[in-house]
């Protein structure tokens, strides 16, 4: 699925908007400054939007792989799941891949004045299981060189859930910064794509139902800070 993303063009598109108007004025003061001096440093921050992601439960579930226990077999002597009235063989996790083509060399022509990036998350999950989120970044050969996450996969708890089974609230993560330095940074100019990796761990499949429906989703939101140094001549 090699396509680029509607965040990702909107996101190239403000910070060459904003880049533009920084350098704009710089030309003004070349040509105008007399005795000022050119080699001038700007330091700025930009906070800019990555894109919201909406899963709902049923996309973990992929009938082709995953078999609907027959009326022969009793439940209690397999690993099983109820989802949307059905009772699936449990794999124990279920997973959900996508990819966003993003390269930070069309946000900015030098790379190499980023000075500072940040990953911010904010994530709402109201399924009742705990679910992993880990991005991967990988050059224009899809060779994966870093991840989100290094330490393993963010986790996210699952809905609270009432005496039925009965999804009651949804665990909230806000403001989940991860912060890229040194080498890490260094590595980013090679970025080209972003894959995603969602897993949902299937709770135990002792109890008498493990309740998962259509309309229980995981929102996540993700934005990105980019601290750039740039010298104005």
């Amino acid at each position: 699925m090699k396509k680029a993303s509607r965040e990702g063009k909107v996101l190239r598109m403000i910070l060459a908007v904003v880049v533009g108007m920084v350098l704009m004025p710089a030309g003004c003061i070349d040509e105008d400054a007399g005795d000022i001096d050119p080699a001038l440093i700007y330091d700025a921050t930009f906070s800019l939007p990555v894109g919201d992601t909406l899963l709902r439960a049923d996309q973990f579930v992929d009938t082709l792989r995953l078999r609907p226990v027959p009326d022969t077999v009793d439940p209690d002597t397999v690993d099983w799941f109820l989802y949307d009235g059905t009772f699936y063989f449990s794999p124990g996790l279920l997973y959900h891949h996508a990819e966003t083509e993003l390269s930070l060399a069309e946000l900015i022509t030098d790379t190499s004045e980023i000075v500072a990036l940040m990953f911010r998350l904010n994530a709402v999950n109201s399924v009742p299981a705990r679910m992993g989120l880990q991005l991967y970044f990988a050059d224009a050969s899809r060779r994966i060189f870093d991840s989100l996450y290094p330490d393993g996969p963010l986790i996210l708890e699952p809905a609270p859930t009432d005496a039925d089974g009965g999804v009651r609230d949804a665990y909230r993560l806000w403001e989940k910064d991860v912060y890229l330095e040194g080498d890490r940074l260094d590595r980013m100019q090679d970025l080209a794509w972003v894959f995603e990796e969602y897993f949902l761990e299937v709770p135990d499949p002792s109890r008498d139902s493990i309740p998962f429906w259509p309309d229980q989703e995981l929102w996540l939101q993700l934005g990105m800070r980019v601290g750039i140094k740039i010298l104005l001549q």
